[in-house]
C-alpha cells in the first residue's frame, strides 16, 4: 500500500487544483506558473516517499523529446536566432514539468487523487458561476480587473481563453467524477460548463465542447472511434499544407467580413502562412518564425456588403500574421518544415494510441479521447501552440485525464 504523504503537503495539489478554474477564467496566463508548482509539488511527496524515479517521468512520453530537439537546432537558422532559442529552451522545460505532472498525479494515494478532482471542480465550477454573474452585470468585475470601460463584447472575449480551458478540461474531469461515485457532481459540471461556453462568444470554445462531449460518447460506447480519432489527427498534421485552398478578392467575401470577422482574418491568415510553408517546406523558417513573418505592409481589408443605403466599404483593415497563425498544424510546418510536423505527429500518435488498445477502461479511454478532440479542434483555430499557459492547459488535461477511470477497475 502507498504511505500516505505528510500532512501538511497533502493540501497543496487540491489547493492548486481548486485554482486551475479561478486563473483559467480571470488570469489565464497564469496557468503556466501554476504547472511547475503542481510539479513541484508532486515531486516532493514522491521525495519524502522515496518512491521518487525520475527516469519514469522523463521517459514516460520518449517522442515528445524529438519535438523540442528540433526547435533547439532550428534556431541555427531562424529569422530571431535569440528569440527562437529561448523558445525552444522554454519547450524543452514546459515538457518535462508537464510530464512530471502528468506522471506523479496518477501516482498519489487513493484518498488525495479524489480530493483533487473535488477541489479542480469546485474551482471550474466556482469560477464558471462567477464569469456568469459578471456577464450579467455589464462586467463589473472585468472592468475593475483591467482598470478600463469594456463592452459586452469585450467583457466576453476576456473570458475565452477560460471558456476553451473549461471545454478541453470537461470530458476527463466528468468522467474522473462519475467514475468516482459522484455523477450529480459530474452531471453539474456539465451543466455549468455548457450554460458558461454558451453564454459567451467564443466559437472555438462552443466547437470545443460540443466535438469534446460528442468524441467521448463515441469513444465509450465504441473504442475503435479513439484511435481512429488519433489517426485523422496524425493524418492532419503531415497534411496540413494541402488543405487551403487559394482565396478570392476580399471583396467579395463581405457577408463573411460583417458576420463573423475573426474567422475571415484567420482564412487570410492560413492562406498567408501556407505561401509561406511552399517557399521553405523542407526546414521552415526556424522556431517563433511567426511573429517575424509578416511585415508592416503585410496587411487586407475587409469590407461591409454595398447596400442600398451605402456603398461597399472596409470594416477594418488587418495583418496578415499577427505573431502566430491561431493554427498549430500550420504554426509547426511554417517553423519547423518537414522534421517538425514528422516529429509532432510521431508524438501524437506514440502518446495517443496506447490509450485506446484492448483492455482498457472505457471510462479512461472516452475522456483521453474527448480532451484529445477537444484540444485538437481548439488548437487548429484558436492560440499559438508555443504559448505557455497553452502548453500548461495541454498538460493540466492529461493530468486530468489520468484520473479519470471507472470505479469498480479501482475500488
Amino acid at each position: 500500500m502507498n504511505s500516505q504523504p505528510p500532512g501538511r503537503l497533502a493540501i497543496f495539489p487540491p489547493i492548486l487544483l481548486g485554482a486551475v478554474g479561478p486563473l483559467a477564467y480571470f488570469a489565464p496566463l497564469g496557468l503556466a506558473a501554476l504547472l511547475p508548482m503542481l510539479a513541484a509539488t508532486l515531486l516532493l511527496f514522491q521525495w519524502r516517499e522515496r518512491r521518487l524515479v525520475v527516469a519514469g517521468w522523463v521517459a514516460s512520453a520518449p517522442l515528445l523529446w524529438p519535438l523540442a530537439l528540433i526547435a533547439l537546432i532550428s534556431t541555427t537558422w531562424a529569422i530571431a536566432p535569440g528569440s527562437a532559442l529561448l523558445e525552444a529552451a522554454r519547450l524543452a522545460g514546459e515538457i518535462a514539468i508537464g510530464l512530471a505532472a502528468v506522471v506523479l498525479i496518477a501516482r498519489l494515494p487513493e484518498g488525495d487523487q479524489d480530493g483533487a478532482i473535488i477541489a479542480l471542480a469546485i474551482g471550474l465550477n466556482a469560477a464558471a458561476l462567477l464569469m456568469l454573474a459578471d456577464w450579467v452585470a455589464s462586467g463589473v468585475l472585468s472592468i475593475a480587473l483591467h482598470g478600463r470601460d469594456m463592452n459586452d463584447l469585450q467583457v466576453a472575449n476576456a473570458y475565452s481563453r477560460g471558456a476553451v480551458f473549461h471545454a478541453v478540461v470537461l470530458p476527463p474531469l466528468a468522467a474522473a467524477l462519475f467514475g468516482r461515485g459522484r455523477p450529480i457532481a459530474a452531471a453539474l459540471s456539465i451543466v455549468l460548463a455548457v450554460v458558461a461556453i454558451f453564454a459567451l462568444h467564443s466559437v472555438s470554445a462552443k466547437l470545443a465542447l460540443a466535438l469534446g462531449i460528442g468524441v467521448s460518447l463515441a469513444a465509450y460506447r465504441w473504442p475503435g472511434a479513439g484511435r481512429m480519432l488519433v489517426l485523422a489527427l496524425c493524418g492532419a498534421i503531415l497534411a496540413a499544407p494541402l488543405f487551403l485552398l487559394p482565396l478570392p478578392d476580399p471583396g467579395s467575401l463581405c457577408w463573411l467580413a460583417e458576420h463573423q470577422p475573426s474567422a475571415l482574418h484567420r482564412l487570410y491568415i492560413w492562406a498567408f502562412v501556407d505561401r509561406h510553408i511552399v517557399e521553405r517546406p523542407l526546414l521552415g523558417w526556424g522556431m517563433d518564425a511567426s511573429r517575424w513573418l509578416a511585415g508592416p505592409d503585410d496587411l487586407v481589408a475587409l469590407y461591409q456588403c454595398a447596400m442600398p443605403e451605402h456603398p461597399r466599404r472596409v470594416i477594418a483593415t488587418v495583418g496578415l500574421l499577427p505573431l502566430h497563425p491561431h493554427n498549430a498544424m500550420l504554426q509547426i510546418w511554417v517553423e519547423l518544415g518537414v522534421p517538425g510536423a514528422l516529429a509532432a505527429a510521431a508524438a501524437l500518435f506514440s502518446i495517443g494510441w496506447p490509450l485506446f488498445g484492448r483492455g482498457r477502461d472505457p471510462l479512461a479511454a472516452a475522456a483521453a479521447a474527448g480532451t484529445l478532440g477537444a484540444a485538437s479542434i481548439a488548437a487548429g483555430i484558436s492560440f499559438g501552440i508555443w504559448q505557455p499557459w497553452w502548453v500548461a492547459s495541454f498538460f493540466l488535461c492529461a493530468a486530468t485525464s489520468r484520473l479519470a477511470r471507472s470505479e469498480k477497475i479501482t475500488r
